[in-house]
């Protein structure tokens, strides 16, 4: 899956900017984050899995920064 999404941001090909890097960096992150979730729960904290959250809710948030301005700056175009 992961793959994929990193193919869709490299490669040329005739999706949506937006699509391609908000939205699989969102999608990715969450991915991440559902899988971390039951470590950080299980009060066993350890370095790794902290070190997973914080890189999945960067993601997350990296994908919502990729997708606002642009979709934003659209509509401040309009009439």
């Amino acid at each position: 899956m992961l793959v994929l999404l990193a193919s869709l941001a490299i490669l040329p090909n005739r999706i949506a900017p937006w699509v391609r890097t908000g939205v699989g960096g969102m999608v990715a992150g969450g991915i991440l984050f559902g899988l971390v979730w039951p470590f950080l729960e299980g009060g066993g904290q350890q370095v790794g899995s902290v070190l997973a959250a914080i890189g999945a809710f960067l993601l997350m948030a990296g994908g919502v920064i990729a997708v606002a301005p642009g979709r934003r700056a659209k509509s401040a175009d309009r009439p």
